[in-house]
């Protein structure tokens, strides 16, 4: 009886062992190497997936405000990704692109621009709001700083909501358009900020569009 050969093949060296997915402008290098003079990390909220050269992480995400919101400062430069887009959104310090992707927490300190509420009136006891439809202040400046990006002329207002025997116990901020129609702040936040995930490249037009389903018929 033959005995049975076992052949071990040589372990591949490493860098044959790259992932495929980190389209990095010198495989082998680090992130960090690569792009020496850009952000390389979001460590409030990490992200381990694949990187792409195309994409950038945009500065100034991570801070938060006094009240513990998020503080949006605007980049000067749109961050570089992949579609090429340069919109407003691609200044917002929480864009996102598939080199930086949304995720849980992105946005820190998004849901302190929202604030519990509750609705009065039934038989039961007072009953919670939902909590996304009740905008702090500063959510409802940040909510309003970004309709204007589009409609100039919009403003902040507050109204109580109402009906029958049922009352809310606060009043929540909405935008006014100039003709007259209402959009409700956290509701824009909610959509824009994709629920506090990060900013994408359709914000923009998924703004427009809720603009105009608000313009009054009026």
């Amino acid at each position: 009886m033959t005995d049975a050969i076992t052949t071990v093949l040589p372990a591949a060296p490493a860098e044959t062992r790259l992932n495929p997915f980190n389209m990095l402008a010198t495989p082998g290098k680090s992130w960090a190497e690569t792009h020496p003079n850009e952000v390389t990390e979001t460590a409030w909220c990490p992200t381990d997936g694949p990187r792409d050269s195309r994409d950038s992480i945009p500065t100034g995400g991570g801070k938060i405000t006094a009240k513990g919101c998020p503080d949006i400062q605007i980049n000067a430069a749109a961050a570089r990704n992949q579609y090429g887009y340069t919109g407003a959104a691609a200044h917002n310090p929480y864009f996102t692109n598939p080199g930086n992707p949304l995720r849980d927490g992105y946005v820190l300190g998004f849901g302190n621009w929202f604030e519990d509420a509750q609705i009065m009136g039934s038989k039961n006891g007072p009953m919670a709001a939902n909590k996304i439809l009740y905008a702090s202040e500063e959510g409802g400046k940040e909510a309003l700083r970004l309709v204007q990006q589009q409609i100039p002329g919009a403003e902040l207002v507050q109204q109580t909501w109402g009906g029958g025997p049922f009352m809310a116990n606060k009043p929540m901020y909405l935008v006014k358009l100039p003709d007259g129609g209402l959009m409700n702040a956290g509701g824009i936040l909610s959509t824009y900020y994709t629920g506090g995930m990060g900013v994408m490249t359709s914000a923009d037009a998924d703004l427009t569009k809720m603009i105009g389903n608000n313009v009054s018929a009026s």
